[in-house]
Protein backbone atom coordinates (compact mmCIF):
# COMPACT_ATOMS: atom_id res chain seq x y z
CA UNK A 1 0.00 0.00 0.00
CA UNK A 2 2.58 2.46 0.86
CA UNK A 3 5.12 1.73 -2.26
CA UNK A 4 1.68 2.55 -4.54
CA UNK A 5 1.53 5.74 -2.73
CA UNK A 6 5.67 6.80 -3.09
CA UNK A 7 4.94 5.59 -6.71
CA UNK A 8 2.01 7.67 -7.17
CA UNK A 9 3.05 10.78 -5.95
CA UNK A 10 6.21 10.65 -7.38
CA UNK A 11 4.32 10.18 -11.20
CA UNK A 12 2.33 13.42 -9.92
CA UNK A 13 5.81 15.82 -8.93
CA UNK A 14 7.42 14.59 -12.18
CA UNK A 15 4.16 15.99 -14.11
CA UNK A 16 4.17 19.01 -11.83
CA UNK A 17 7.96 19.98 -12.33
CA UNK A 18 7.62 19.19 -16.49
CA UNK A 19 4.71 21.97 -16.39
CA UNK A 20 6.59 24.16 -14.51
CA UNK A 21 9.36 24.92 -17.49
CA UNK A 22 9.40 28.36 -19.03
CA UNK A 23 8.15 28.36 -22.41
CA UNK A 24 10.01 30.24 -25.51
CA UNK A 25 8.97 33.90 -25.95
CA UNK A 26 6.64 33.64 -28.73
CA UNK A 27 6.95 36.24 -31.30
CA UNK A 28 4.67 39.35 -31.62
CA UNK A 29 3.06 38.59 -35.37
CA UNK A 30 1.74 35.39 -36.04
CA UNK A 31 2.44 34.24 -39.12
CA UNK A 32 -0.39 34.64 -41.86
CA UNK A 33 -1.69 31.29 -43.65
CA UNK A 34 -1.09 31.39 -47.14
CA UNK A 35 -3.99 32.47 -49.78
CA UNK A 36 -6.19 30.14 -51.19
CA UNK A 37 -7.23 29.85 -54.99
CA UNK A 38 -11.22 29.57 -55.19
CA UNK A 39 -13.75 29.53 -58.14
CA UNK A 40 -16.53 31.09 -58.90
CA UNK A 41 -19.88 29.60 -60.35
CA UNK A 42 -22.97 31.58 -60.66
CA UNK A 43 -26.05 29.34 -61.08
CA UNK A 44 -29.31 29.69 -62.57
CA UNK A 45 -33.21 28.72 -61.49
CA UNK A 46 -33.87 25.99 -64.56
CA UNK A 47 -37.12 23.63 -64.62
CA UNK A 48 -36.43 19.99 -64.51
CA UNK A 49 -38.28 16.51 -64.50
CA UNK A 50 -38.42 14.28 -61.78
CA UNK A 51 -38.95 10.67 -62.43
CA UNK A 52 -38.56 7.62 -60.45
CA UNK A 53 -38.88 4.06 -60.84
CA UNK A 54 -40.27 2.20 -58.22
CA UNK A 55 -39.80 -1.58 -58.15
CA UNK A 56 -43.25 -3.26 -58.50
CA UNK A 57 -44.48 -7.52 -58.62
CA UNK A 58 -47.46 -8.30 -61.39
CA UNK A 59 -48.19 -11.38 -59.46
CA UNK A 60 -47.99 -12.04 -55.64
CA UNK A 61 -45.36 -13.67 -53.99
CA UNK A 62 -47.32 -15.67 -51.55
CA UNK A 63 -50.73 -17.71 -52.30
CA UNK A 64 -53.47 -18.56 -49.45
CA UNK A 65 -55.89 -21.34 -49.21
CA UNK A 66 -59.17 -20.51 -47.95
CA UNK A 67 -60.33 -24.12 -46.00
CA UNK A 68 -63.50 -24.33 -43.89
CA UNK A 69 -63.25 -24.60 -40.66
CA UNK A 70 -66.25 -27.17 -40.16
CA UNK A 71 -67.22 -29.94 -41.62
CA UNK A 72 -70.64 -30.11 -44.06
CA UNK A 73 -71.89 -29.20 -47.57
CA UNK A 74 -71.63 -26.15 -49.19
CA UNK A 75 -75.48 -24.59 -50.31
CA UNK A 76 -74.80 -21.50 -51.41
CA UNK A 77 -71.51 -19.46 -52.02
CA UNK A 78 -72.12 -15.44 -51.32
CA UNK A 79 -69.26 -14.04 -52.03
CA UNK A 80 -68.25 -14.37 -55.61
CA UNK A 81 -64.78 -14.74 -57.88
CA UNK A 82 -62.99 -10.85 -57.55
CA UNK A 83 -63.02 -9.69 -61.36
CA UNK A 84 -59.59 -7.25 -62.34
CA UNK A 85 -60.60 -3.74 -61.97
CA UNK A 86 -58.66 -0.96 -63.94
CA UNK A 87 -56.68 1.38 -61.15
CA UNK A 88 -55.66 4.84 -62.23
CA UNK A 89 -53.70 7.40 -59.75
CA UNK A 90 -53.24 10.51 -60.41
CA UNK A 91 -50.22 12.77 -58.92
CA UNK A 92 -50.72 16.05 -58.02
CA UNK A 93 -48.07 18.32 -58.64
Amino acid sequence: MLSRFKYASSVLLVLLLAGCQEEAPKSAVAPSPPKVQVGIVTIEPQKIDLITELPGRTTSSLVAEIRPQVGGIVKKRFLKKVKMLRLEICFMS
